[in-house]
């Protein structure tokens, strides 16, 4: 915040008559200064965040929305109504994962008071997040990495805190559906790209689709072959597994660096049922928001910076929709 008030400071004093106020400072040269203007822009955007959180509960509370609805309100196409005509083998919702870290904030950008702090819609809460850690932790196994999970740093993220020694939120791990709206997103803090991220995400689609019945879902990741080994080895979500509603691909950009024989299971462009969906949707987005991270670095908890961002973003995407699937079929051999 200290930037851009400085800046909104500076251009308000060289093109309007000063406002000079009864000097509060350092500097007792005279009894008068300028305003500041950062604590109460900062105090003012608080407000206004608390205002909006306030305003969506209220509508949430007043149309009874279940989790479907809230989803619905982030991609009308996926979850409002049903388009008939779905094959037998094809899953109810398309969905893409990846982590970002260009988005980091300094450790000196601001100190934040925690129980002042709300996780907003969009951020899976970090004890979720903490809960699949202990959980995965609690039941490793000690089979021999494969050809692919060698090859990729996501399968083998060894940053951790030393790594990010002069931050404390280091990236960002994000979830999008087929028309690229973003559905969920985790705070990642200090680490790398973990596979209990993916986890998480997985878990928290599970549960907000099962409302009447249980959907399949289909997820695509740079590493879709080593999430879906390490479910069947660790046993996670045995129903789901054992009634075939999850389904795993790798994005189709890092698909022709695995392996050709895993290329055969999960490349999209290499199986049915995948559609148009390539799983590059977070990608997208960051090379979009890619100017926009490098100003958050001073700004406070990368939480509420970033969610208006990603709404502002889901706008533009709507308003671009039949364009983007028009130059994809376009596209395709």
């Amino acid at each position: 915040m200290l930037p851009f008030a400085t800046a909104l400071d500076e251009f308000l004093d060289a093109n309007n008559p000063l406002i000079l106020v009864h000097n509060n400072g350092e500097d007792f040269d005279s009894p008068f200064s300028t305003r500041e203007w950062r604590k109460t822009l900062s105090s003012a955007v608080d407000a206004y965040r608390e205002m909006l959180q306030r305003e969506q509960a209220l509508a949430e509370e007043v149309m009874e929305m279940t989790s479907m609805d809230k989803m619905a309100d982030l991609c009308p196409k996926c979850f409002g109504p049903q388009v008939t005509g779905k094959r037998p083998s094809e899953s109810h919702y398309h969905v893409c994962m990846d982590a970002n870290f260009q988005q980091r904030r300094h450790l000196s950008a601001s100190v934040e008071i925690a129980e002042h702090l709300k996780t907003p819609s969009l951020f899976i809460e970090p004890h979720v997040v903490s809960e699949m850690e202990n959980s995965m932790d609690s039941n490793q196994t000690s089979e021999s990495a494969d050809r692919c999970t060698q090859q990729h740093t996501a399968a083998n993220d060894t940053r951790s805190g030393s790594t990010w020694k002069q931050c404390d939120e280091t990236g960002l791990f994000g979830m999008a559906c087929r028309h690229n709206q973003i559905l969920s997103l985790i705070n990642i803090v200090q680490s790398g790209e973990k596979a209990y991220f993916a986890m998480s995400m997985i878990h928290h689609l599970i549960q907000t689709t099962r409302e009447e019945e249980p959907k399949k879902l289909a997820f695509l990741y740079d590493i879709g072959c080593n999430i879906e080994k390490g479910i069947i080895r660790r046993n996670q979500f045995p129903e789901e597994v054992a009634s075939d509603l999850l389904q795993f691909g790798t994005s189709v950009f890092h698909a022709y660096v695995h392996e050709w024989s895993c290329q055969l299971r999960y490349n999209p462009r290499l199986n049915n049922d995948w559609g148009m969906s390539d799983g590059e949707g977070m990608e997208l987005l960051d090379m979009i928001l890619s100017k926009v991270f490098l100003s958050i670095l001073a700004l406070g908890s990368a939480e509420t910076s970033t969610q208006g961002w990603y709404l502002l973003y889901a706008i533009a995407v709507c308003a671009q929709a039949g364009k983007s699937l028009t130059f994809k079929i376009a596209a395709k051999p």
